[in-house]
Protein backbone atom coordinates (compact mmCIF):
# COMPACT_ATOMS: atom_id res chain seq x y z
CA UNK A 1 0.00 0.00 0.00
CA UNK A 2 2.80 2.61 1.03
CA UNK A 3 4.73 1.42 -2.47
CA UNK A 4 1.41 1.93 -4.52
CA UNK A 5 1.10 5.90 -2.89
CA UNK A 6 4.28 6.26 -3.34
CA UNK A 7 3.57 5.55 -7.09
CA UNK A 8 0.52 7.85 -6.96
CA UNK A 9 2.98 10.97 -5.77
CA UNK A 10 5.12 10.50 -8.52
CA UNK A 11 2.91 10.61 -11.04
CA UNK A 12 1.29 13.40 -9.68
CA UNK A 13 3.90 15.50 -11.28
CA UNK A 14 3.30 14.80 -14.58
CA UNK A 15 0.96 17.65 -15.28
CA UNK A 16 2.06 21.25 -15.52
CA UNK A 17 1.53 21.84 -19.18
CA UNK A 18 1.00 24.70 -21.30
CA UNK A 19 2.02 27.70 -19.63
CA UNK A 20 4.19 30.33 -21.14
CA UNK A 21 6.24 32.78 -19.11
CA UNK A 22 8.89 36.16 -18.98
CA UNK A 23 12.25 34.83 -19.81
CA UNK A 24 12.07 31.18 -18.43
CA UNK A 25 8.74 29.48 -19.59
CA UNK A 26 6.56 26.73 -19.14
CA UNK A 27 6.10 25.27 -22.63
CA UNK A 28 4.40 21.62 -23.24
CA UNK A 29 6.00 21.55 -26.70
CA UNK A 30 5.65 18.14 -28.96
CA UNK A 31 8.80 17.68 -27.94
CA UNK A 32 8.62 17.66 -24.34
CA UNK A 33 5.11 15.56 -25.11
CA UNK A 34 6.74 12.98 -26.66
CA UNK A 35 9.64 13.11 -24.01
CA UNK A 36 6.68 12.70 -20.79
CA UNK A 37 5.14 9.69 -22.84
CA UNK A 38 8.39 7.87 -23.32
CA UNK A 39 9.57 8.34 -19.74
CA UNK A 40 6.12 7.49 -17.91
CA UNK A 41 6.64 4.43 -19.96
CA UNK A 42 10.29 3.84 -18.06
CA UNK A 43 11.75 4.40 -21.95
CA UNK A 44 14.32 6.96 -20.23
CA UNK A 45 16.49 6.96 -23.33
CA UNK A 46 13.89 7.39 -25.90
CA UNK A 47 12.73 10.12 -23.67
CA UNK A 48 15.97 12.07 -23.14
CA UNK A 49 16.33 12.41 -27.41
CA UNK A 50 12.85 14.08 -26.89
CA UNK A 51 13.96 16.45 -24.04
CA UNK A 52 17.97 16.76 -26.46
CA UNK A 53 15.82 18.29 -28.83
CA UNK A 54 13.68 20.65 -27.27
CA UNK A 55 17.17 21.84 -25.47
CA UNK A 56 18.06 22.63 -28.59
CA UNK A 57 14.91 24.17 -30.20
CA UNK A 58 14.15 26.14 -26.79
CA UNK A 59 16.93 26.68 -24.56
CA UNK A 60 14.89 28.88 -22.51
CA UNK A 61 11.71 26.16 -21.52
CA UNK A 62 11.81 25.40 -17.98
CA UNK A 63 9.73 22.31 -18.93
CA UNK A 64 12.80 20.83 -19.83
CA UNK A 65 13.96 21.20 -16.48
CA UNK A 66 10.55 19.93 -14.95
CA UNK A 67 10.65 16.86 -17.16
CA UNK A 68 14.33 16.07 -16.29
CA UNK A 69 13.25 14.98 -12.40
CA UNK A 70 10.70 12.37 -14.08
CA UNK A 71 13.81 9.83 -14.75
CA UNK A 72 15.89 10.89 -11.78
CA UNK A 73 12.85 10.02 -8.93
CA UNK A 74 11.42 6.89 -11.25
CA UNK A 75 14.83 5.33 -11.31
CA UNK A 76 15.09 5.88 -7.49
CA UNK A 77 11.84 4.31 -6.66
CA UNK A 78 11.90 1.47 -8.61
CA UNK A 79 15.73 0.92 -7.74
CA UNK A 80 15.24 1.25 -4.19
CA UNK A 81 19.09 1.69 -4.24
CA UNK A 82 20.63 4.12 -2.56
CA UNK A 83 23.58 5.05 -4.55
CA UNK A 84 21.06 6.08 -7.02
CA UNK A 85 19.26 7.92 -4.81
CA UNK A 86 22.07 9.94 -3.59
CA UNK A 87 23.46 10.44 -7.45
CA UNK A 88 20.98 12.34 -8.15
CA UNK A 89 18.97 14.05 -5.07
CA UNK A 90 21.25 17.08 -5.29
CA UNK A 91 18.98 17.59 -9.09
CA UNK A 92 16.55 19.66 -7.28
CA UNK A 93 17.59 23.23 -6.62
CA UNK A 94 18.50 23.92 -9.97
CA UNK A 95 15.55 22.91 -11.62
CA UNK A 96 13.63 24.81 -8.93
CA UNK A 97 15.41 27.84 -9.64
CA UNK A 98 14.25 27.69 -13.46
CA UNK A 99 10.63 26.70 -12.44
CA UNK A 100 11.16 29.92 -10.04
CA UNK A 101 11.96 31.99 -12.86
CA UNK A 102 9.05 31.29 -15.02
CA UNK A 103 5.61 33.90 -14.88
CA UNK A 104 4.08 33.94 -11.51
CA UNK A 105 0.60 34.98 -12.90
CA UNK A 106 0.15 31.53 -14.86
CA UNK A 107 -1.27 29.07 -12.69
CA UNK A 108 1.03 26.58 -13.52
CA UNK A 109 3.64 28.58 -12.12
CA UNK A 110 2.66 27.03 -8.61
CA UNK A 111 1.95 23.86 -9.67
CA UNK A 112 5.33 23.25 -11.30
CA UNK A 113 6.62 23.99 -8.47
CA UNK A 114 4.42 22.03 -6.29
CA UNK A 115 4.50 19.14 -7.90
CA UNK A 116 8.43 19.44 -8.29
CA UNK A 117 8.35 19.35 -4.61
CA UNK A 118 5.66 16.61 -4.21
CA UNK A 119 8.30 14.10 -6.18
CA UNK A 120 11.59 14.64 -4.58
CA UNK A 121 9.27 14.39 -1.03
CA UNK A 122 8.31 10.87 -2.76
CA UNK A 123 11.60 10.33 -3.20
CA UNK A 124 12.87 11.52 0.38
CA UNK A 125 9.80 9.05 2.01
CA UNK A 126 11.48 6.52 -0.08
CA UNK A 127 15.10 6.36 1.15
CA UNK A 128 13.86 7.58 4.95
CA UNK A 129 14.72 11.21 4.72
CA UNK A 130 11.80 12.31 6.75
CA UNK A 131 11.95 15.67 7.96
CA UNK A 132 13.03 16.84 4.36
CA UNK A 133 10.13 15.21 2.95
CA UNK A 134 7.36 16.95 5.34
CA UNK A 135 8.82 20.21 4.62
CA UNK A 136 8.47 19.55 1.39
CA UNK A 137 5.14 18.14 1.20
CA UNK A 138 4.10 21.27 3.30
CA UNK A 139 5.44 23.46 0.58
CA UNK A 140 3.58 21.63 -2.05
CA UNK A 141 0.66 21.87 0.02
CA UNK A 142 0.66 25.65 0.53
CA UNK A 143 1.75 26.07 -2.79
CA UNK A 144 -1.35 24.22 -4.47
CA UNK A 145 -3.57 25.86 -1.64
CA UNK A 146 -2.32 29.55 -2.89
CA UNK A 147 -2.99 28.16 -6.45
CA UNK A 148 -7.11 27.16 -5.75
CA UNK A 149 -7.10 30.55 -4.50
CA UNK A 150 -5.67 32.37 -7.06
CA UNK A 151 -7.17 30.40 -10.08
CA UNK A 152 -10.59 28.79 -8.63
CA UNK A 153 -11.02 26.99 -12.41
CA UNK A 154 -8.03 25.33 -12.58
CA UNK A 155 -8.87 21.54 -13.27
CA UNK A 156 -5.59 20.73 -12.39
CA UNK A 157 -5.23 22.24 -8.79
CA UNK A 158 -8.54 19.51 -8.39
CA UNK A 159 -6.37 16.58 -9.12
CA UNK A 160 -3.20 17.47 -7.21
CA UNK A 161 -5.13 18.49 -4.34
CA UNK A 162 -7.58 15.77 -4.32
CA UNK A 163 -4.31 13.47 -4.08
CA UNK A 164 -3.28 15.13 -0.75
CA UNK A 165 -6.30 15.53 0.53
CA UNK A 166 -6.94 11.92 -0.08
CA UNK A 167 -3.66 11.14 1.62
CA UNK A 168 -4.13 13.51 4.52
CA UNK A 169 -7.68 11.83 5.19
CA UNK A 170 -5.99 8.57 5.48
CA UNK A 171 -3.01 8.85 8.08
CA UNK A 172 -3.16 6.94 11.15
CA UNK A 173 -4.44 8.70 14.44
CA UNK A 174 -0.78 8.38 15.73
CA UNK A 175 0.50 10.18 13.06
CA UNK A 176 -1.59 13.69 13.09
CA UNK A 177 0.25 15.35 15.38
CA UNK A 178 2.29 15.79 12.49
CA UNK A 179 -0.42 17.29 10.17
CA UNK A 180 -1.68 19.69 12.73
CA UNK A 181 1.65 21.14 13.49
CA UNK A 182 2.04 22.03 9.91
CA UNK A 183 -1.72 22.81 9.57
CA UNK A 184 -2.43 20.98 6.45
CA UNK A 185 -6.19 19.58 6.02
CA UNK A 186 -8.14 16.94 4.07
CA UNK A 187 -10.71 14.32 4.15
CA UNK A 188 -10.89 11.22 2.24
CA UNK A 189 -14.70 11.86 0.69
CA UNK A 190 -13.33 15.47 -0.08
CA UNK A 191 -10.04 13.71 -1.86
CA UNK A 192 -12.03 11.09 -3.86
CA UNK A 193 -14.71 13.84 -4.59
CA UNK A 194 -11.92 15.60 -6.39
CA UNK A 195 -10.30 13.30 -8.47
CA UNK A 196 -13.33 11.25 -9.76
CA UNK A 197 -14.15 14.38 -11.02
CA UNK A 198 -10.86 14.98 -12.56
CA UNK A 199 -11.15 10.88 -14.00
CA UNK A 200 -14.40 12.73 -15.30
CA UNK A 201 -12.92 15.74 -17.12
CA UNK A 202 -10.11 13.56 -18.31
CA UNK A 203 -12.69 11.70 -20.36
CA UNK A 204 -15.01 14.18 -21.48
CA UNK A 205 -12.67 17.52 -22.44
CA UNK A 206 -9.72 16.63 -25.47
CA UNK A 207 -7.81 19.25 -23.22
CA UNK A 208 -7.42 17.02 -20.63
CA UNK A 209 -7.17 13.43 -22.38
CA UNK A 210 -3.22 13.57 -21.85
CA UNK A 211 -3.50 13.19 -18.13
CA UNK A 212 -6.25 10.43 -18.22
CA UNK A 213 -3.41 7.88 -17.62
CA UNK A 214 -2.44 9.51 -14.40
CA UNK A 215 -6.08 10.17 -13.24
CA UNK A 216 -6.76 5.79 -13.68
CA UNK A 217 -3.82 5.54 -11.58
CA UNK A 218 -4.93 7.23 -8.75
CA UNK A 219 -8.72 6.32 -8.40
CA UNK A 220 -7.95 2.81 -9.64
CA UNK A 221 -6.02 2.47 -6.24
CA UNK A 222 -7.95 4.50 -4.19
CA UNK A 223 -10.91 2.71 -4.93
CA UNK A 224 -9.20 -0.60 -4.29
CA UNK A 225 -7.39 -0.33 -1.02
CA UNK A 226 -10.05 1.85 0.62
CA UNK A 227 -13.65 1.67 -0.33
CA UNK A 228 -15.83 -1.27 -0.37
CA UNK A 229 -16.63 -0.59 -3.75
CA UNK A 230 -14.86 -2.89 -6.19
CA UNK A 231 -17.10 -1.72 -9.52
CA UNK A 232 -15.65 1.56 -10.12
CA UNK A 233 -12.16 0.25 -9.61
CA UNK A 234 -12.58 -2.76 -11.90
CA UNK A 235 -13.93 -0.45 -14.45
CA UNK A 236 -10.67 1.24 -14.60
CA UNK A 237 -9.10 -1.78 -14.73
CA UNK A 238 -10.16 -2.33 -17.57
CA UNK A 239 -9.36 1.00 -18.88
CA UNK A 240 -5.83 0.30 -17.33
CA UNK A 241 -5.80 -2.95 -19.23
CA UNK A 242 -5.39 -1.26 -22.97
CA UNK A 243 -2.23 0.43 -22.16
CA UNK A 244 -0.23 -2.44 -20.08
CA UNK A 245 1.23 -3.35 -23.57
CA UNK A 246 3.03 -0.26 -23.62
CA UNK A 247 3.69 0.59 -20.09
CA UNK A 248 5.61 -1.75 -17.60
CA UNK A 249 3.60 1.03 -14.73
CA UNK A 250 0.21 0.49 -16.16
CA UNK A 251 1.13 -3.15 -16.09
CA UNK A 252 2.00 -2.72 -12.46
CA UNK A 253 -0.96 -0.82 -11.19
CA UNK A 254 -3.08 -3.58 -13.22
CA UNK A 255 -1.62 -6.26 -11.28
CA UNK A 256 -1.95 -4.84 -7.73
CA UNK A 257 -5.80 -3.91 -8.78
CA UNK A 258 -6.13 -7.69 -9.70
CA UNK A 259 -4.08 -8.87 -6.90
CA UNK A 260 -6.58 -7.02 -4.40
CA UNK A 261 -9.42 -7.94 -5.95
CA UNK A 262 -9.28 -12.10 -6.63
CA UNK A 263 -8.55 -11.75 -10.41
CA UNK A 264 -5.32 -13.63 -10.14
CA UNK A 265 -6.37 -15.82 -14.09
CA UNK A 266 -6.19 -12.03 -15.50
CA UNK A 267 -3.10 -10.81 -14.17
CA UNK A 268 -1.29 -14.05 -14.94
CA UNK A 269 -2.81 -13.82 -18.78
CA UNK A 270 -1.87 -10.53 -18.79
CA UNK A 271 1.51 -10.29 -17.34
CA UNK A 272 2.55 -13.49 -19.65
CA UNK A 273 1.37 -11.54 -22.48
CA UNK A 274 3.30 -8.33 -22.13
CA UNK A 275 6.74 -8.64 -21.56
CA UNK A 276 9.15 -5.63 -21.31
CA UNK A 277 12.71 -5.23 -23.87
CA UNK A 278 15.91 -3.87 -22.88
CA UNK A 279 14.58 -0.68 -24.42
CA UNK A 280 12.41 0.01 -21.06
CA UNK A 281 14.23 0.51 -17.61
CA UNK A 282 14.04 -2.46 -15.22
CA UNK A 283 10.87 -2.96 -13.24
CA UNK A 284 11.79 -6.31 -11.13
CA UNK A 285 8.63 -6.00 -8.94
CA UNK A 286 6.48 -7.22 -12.42
CA UNK A 287 8.48 -10.60 -11.46
CA UNK A 288 6.78 -10.99 -7.60
CA UNK A 289 3.58 -9.84 -8.64
CA UNK A 290 3.16 -12.49 -10.93
CA UNK A 291 4.74 -14.57 -8.74
CA UNK A 292 2.24 -14.23 -6.12
CA UNK A 293 -0.25 -14.32 -8.70
CA UNK A 294 0.69 -17.92 -9.56
CA UNK A 295 1.32 -19.11 -6.16
CA UNK A 296 -2.32 -17.93 -5.11
CA UNK A 297 -3.51 -20.43 -8.37
CA UNK A 298 -1.19 -22.99 -6.94
CA UNK A 299 0.56 -23.37 -10.34
CA UNK A 300 3.93 -25.24 -10.19
CA UNK A 301 6.16 -22.64 -11.71
CA UNK A 302 5.02 -19.71 -9.24
CA UNK A 303 8.82 -20.31 -7.60
CA UNK A 304 10.11 -18.94 -10.76
CA UNK A 305 8.92 -15.53 -10.83
CA UNK A 306 9.41 -15.39 -6.88
CA UNK A 307 12.70 -16.02 -7.39
CA UNK A 308 13.65 -13.85 -10.53
CA UNK A 309 12.49 -11.33 -8.24
CA UNK A 310 14.98 -11.75 -5.25
CA UNK A 311 17.91 -12.42 -8.17
CA UNK A 312 17.48 -9.13 -10.63
CA UNK A 313 16.06 -6.95 -7.42
CA UNK A 314 19.02 -4.98 -5.27
CA UNK A 315 16.81 -2.43 -3.22
CA UNK A 316 15.10 -3.01 -0.01
CA UNK A 317 11.58 -4.00 0.21
CA UNK A 318 9.67 -7.04 -0.38
CA UNK A 319 12.15 -9.71 -0.19
CA UNK A 320 11.52 -11.11 3.10
CA UNK A 321 8.28 -11.35 1.98
CA UNK A 322 8.93 -13.00 -1.19
CA UNK A 323 11.51 -15.49 0.84
CA UNK A 324 8.65 -16.14 2.83
CA UNK A 325 6.56 -17.17 0.10
CA UNK A 326 9.07 -19.63 -1.81
CA UNK A 327 8.91 -20.88 2.18
CA UNK A 328 4.66 -21.39 1.44
CA UNK A 329 5.32 -22.87 -1.56
CA UNK A 330 7.60 -25.86 -0.60
CA UNK A 331 5.08 -25.99 2.69
CA UNK A 332 2.36 -26.61 0.17
CA UNK A 333 4.56 -29.17 -1.75
CA UNK A 334 5.08 -31.15 1.01
CA UNK A 335 8.78 -30.45 1.49
CA UNK A 336 9.19 -29.22 4.51
CA UNK A 337 13.44 -29.30 4.69
CA UNK A 338 13.29 -26.55 1.86
CA UNK A 339 9.97 -24.72 3.49
CA UNK A 340 12.41 -24.61 6.44
CA UNK A 341 15.29 -23.07 4.73
CA UNK A 342 13.63 -20.76 3.11
CA UNK A 343 11.54 -19.41 6.50
CA UNK A 344 15.32 -18.87 8.03
CA UNK A 345 16.13 -16.51 5.01
CA UNK A 346 13.34 -14.60 6.00
CA UNK A 347 15.79 -13.44 8.59
CA UNK A 348 18.78 -12.30 6.55
CA UNK A 349 18.77 -9.17 3.97
CA UNK A 350 15.59 -6.90 3.17
CA UNK A 351 14.46 -4.12 5.14
CA UNK A 352 11.19 -4.33 7.51
CA UNK A 353 9.25 -1.05 5.79
CA UNK A 354 6.39 -2.58 4.46
CA UNK A 355 4.17 -4.45 6.39
CA UNK A 356 4.65 -7.88 4.35
CA UNK A 357 7.86 -7.81 5.10
CA UNK A 358 7.20 -7.04 9.22
CA UNK A 359 4.60 -9.36 9.17
CA UNK A 360 7.42 -12.26 7.66
CA UNK A 361 9.68 -11.29 10.23
CA UNK A 362 7.30 -11.41 13.05
CA UNK A 363 6.57 -14.99 11.76
CA UNK A 364 9.97 -15.98 11.72
CA UNK A 365 10.65 -14.44 15.10
CA UNK A 366 7.54 -16.06 16.95
CA UNK A 367 8.56 -19.25 14.93
CA UNK A 368 5.47 -19.18 13.16
CA UNK A 369 4.26 -21.54 10.29
CA UNK A 370 1.50 -21.67 8.76
CA UNK A 371 -0.99 -23.92 8.83
CA UNK A 372 -1.02 -25.88 5.43
CA UNK A 373 -4.12 -26.50 4.84
CA UNK A 374 -4.94 -22.46 5.87
CA UNK A 375 -2.16 -21.06 3.63
CA UNK A 376 -3.78 -23.06 1.08
CA UNK A 377 -7.56 -21.52 1.69
CA UNK A 378 -6.03 -17.85 2.00
CA UNK A 379 -4.26 -18.16 -1.49
CA UNK A 380 -7.19 -19.12 -3.12
CA UNK A 381 -9.24 -16.93 -1.58
CA UNK A 382 -6.78 -14.14 -2.68
CA UNK A 383 -6.75 -15.30 -6.24
CA UNK A 384 -10.57 -15.44 -6.70
CA UNK A 385 -11.10 -18.96 -6.17
CA UNK A 386 -13.63 -18.67 -3.65
CA UNK A 387 -15.54 -22.50 -4.27
CA UNK A 388 -12.10 -24.24 -3.86
CA UNK A 389 -11.15 -22.24 -0.84
CA UNK A 390 -14.20 -23.27 0.55
CA UNK A 391 -13.71 -26.50 -0.04
CA UNK A 392 -10.12 -26.82 1.53
CA UNK A 393 -11.88 -25.31 4.48
CA UNK A 394 -14.78 -27.04 5.07
CA UNK A 395 -12.54 -30.11 4.55
CA UNK A 396 -10.78 -29.15 7.98
CA UNK A 397 -11.39 -29.28 11.72
CA UNK A 398 -10.40 -26.59 13.78
CA UNK A 399 -10.64 -28.66 16.78
CA UNK A 400 -7.50 -30.07 16.17
CA UNK A 401 -5.89 -27.13 15.45
CA UNK A 402 -4.28 -26.22 19.15
CA UNK A 403 -3.23 -23.05 18.31
CA UNK A 404 -5.27 -20.29 19.49
CA UNK A 405 -3.71 -18.18 16.40
CA UNK A 406 -5.13 -20.89 13.84
CA UNK A 407 -8.48 -20.98 15.09
CA UNK A 408 -9.41 -17.39 14.76
CA UNK A 409 -7.58 -17.49 11.38
CA UNK A 410 -9.79 -20.23 10.13
CA UNK A 411 -13.17 -17.59 11.34
CA UNK A 412 -11.45 -15.38 9.93
CA UNK A 413 -10.90 -17.18 6.37
CA UNK A 414 -14.31 -18.88 6.35
CA UNK A 415 -16.06 -15.54 7.09
CA UNK A 416 -13.92 -14.19 4.01
CA UNK A 417 -15.31 -16.90 1.79
CA UNK A 418 -18.73 -17.39 2.96
CA UNK A 419 -19.20 -13.30 2.36
CA UNK A 420 -17.64 -13.88 -1.56
CA UNK A 421 -19.82 -17.50 -2.13
CA UNK A 422 -23.18 -15.70 -0.95
CA UNK A 423 -23.62 -16.92 2.69
CA UNK A 424 -23.91 -13.20 4.21
CA UNK A 425 -25.34 -14.20 7.54
CA UNK A 426 -22.96 -16.93 8.34
CA UNK A 427 -20.00 -14.85 7.40
CA UNK A 428 -21.49 -11.74 9.24
CA UNK A 429 -21.79 -14.59 12.44
CA UNK A 430 -18.17 -16.12 11.96
CA UNK A 431 -16.54 -12.35 11.37
CA UNK A 432 -18.37 -11.15 14.37
CA UNK A 433 -16.44 -14.20 16.31
CA UNK A 434 -12.92 -13.34 15.02
CA UNK A 435 -13.43 -10.14 16.56
CA UNK A 436 -14.33 -11.49 19.99
CA UNK A 437 -11.68 -14.24 20.34
CA UNK A 438 -8.69 -11.49 18.61
CA UNK A 439 -9.42 -8.12 19.88
CA UNK A 440 -7.08 -8.97 22.47
CA UNK A 441 -4.32 -11.04 20.85
CA UNK A 442 -1.60 -9.95 18.58
CA UNK A 443 -3.17 -10.39 15.34
CA UNK A 444 -3.94 -8.69 12.01
CA UNK A 445 -7.24 -11.14 12.26
CA UNK A 446 -9.85 -8.51 14.25
CA UNK A 447 -8.96 -5.65 12.91
CA UNK A 448 -9.40 -7.13 9.47
CA UNK A 449 -12.74 -9.22 10.43
CA UNK A 450 -14.17 -5.41 11.86
CA UNK A 451 -13.21 -3.45 8.58
CA UNK A 452 -14.75 -6.48 6.57
CA UNK A 453 -17.96 -6.19 8.57
CA UNK A 454 -17.74 -2.35 8.28
CA UNK A 455 -17.50 -2.58 4.62
CA UNK A 456 -20.82 -5.18 4.60
CA UNK A 457 -22.95 -3.02 6.53
CA UNK A 458 -21.47 0.06 4.75
CA UNK A 459 -22.80 -1.51 1.50
CA UNK A 460 -26.40 -2.37 3.14
CA UNK A 461 -26.99 0.89 4.13
CA UNK A 462 -26.69 0.80 7.84
CA UNK A 463 -24.11 3.65 8.17
CA UNK A 464 -24.19 3.60 12.13
CA UNK A 465 -23.36 -0.63 12.13
CA UNK A 466 -20.24 -0.05 9.64
CA UNK A 467 -18.72 3.44 11.60
CA UNK A 468 -19.45 1.60 14.51
CA UNK A 469 -16.81 -1.63 13.23
CA UNK A 470 -14.84 0.79 11.32
CA UNK A 471 -13.72 2.21 15.01
CA UNK A 472 -13.20 -1.23 16.35
CA UNK A 473 -10.63 -2.20 13.94
CA UNK A 474 -8.88 0.91 15.37
CA UNK A 475 -9.12 -0.36 18.79
CA UNK A 476 -7.47 -3.46 18.49
CA UNK A 477 -4.56 -4.63 20.00
CA UNK A 478 -0.95 -3.91 18.06
CA UNK A 479 -0.12 -6.02 15.58
CA UNK A 480 1.84 -5.55 12.46
CA UNK A 481 -0.59 -4.22 9.82
CA UNK A 482 -1.48 -1.90 11.78
CA UNK A 483 -0.56 1.48 9.70
CA UNK A 484 -2.51 -0.17 6.86
CA UNK A 485 -5.31 -1.69 8.41
CA UNK A 486 -5.90 1.64 10.22
CA UNK A 487 -5.56 3.41 6.89
CA UNK A 488 -8.94 2.08 5.57
CA UNK A 489 -10.51 1.66 8.77
CA UNK A 490 -10.37 5.41 8.79
CA UNK A 491 -11.00 5.55 5.26
CA UNK A 492 -14.45 3.85 5.87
Amino acid sequence: MVRNFLLFLLFSAYSCAHAAGKGEALVFSVNCKNAYRQFVSLRFKEGEKWLEAERKANPNNAMVAFLENFPDVIRCFVTEENKVFESVKNNKEDRLSRLEATDSKSPYHNLALAETHLMWAMGRIKYEEYVTAALELNRAYRLLMENQKKFPGFALNKKSLGLLHFMIGTIPDSYKYITNILGIRGTVKQGLSELKSFYALTQSDPEYAIYRTEAMLYLGMVLINYTPYDADALEIMKDIEKETSVNPLMLYIYGSIGLKSGHSDEVISLFLKNRFGSDYFPFPYLYLQLGEAKLNRQDDDALVWLNKYLTSFKGKNYIKAANQRISWYYLLKGDEAKARFYFKEINGIGEIIVDEDKQALKNYHDNTMPHPGLLKARLLYDGGYYKRAFAVLASLDPKTFGSMQFQIEYLYRMGKVLHKTGNEKQAITDLEKTFVLGEKQPYYYASAAAIQLGMIYEVKGDKQLALSYYRKALQTTKHDFRNSLDQKAKAG
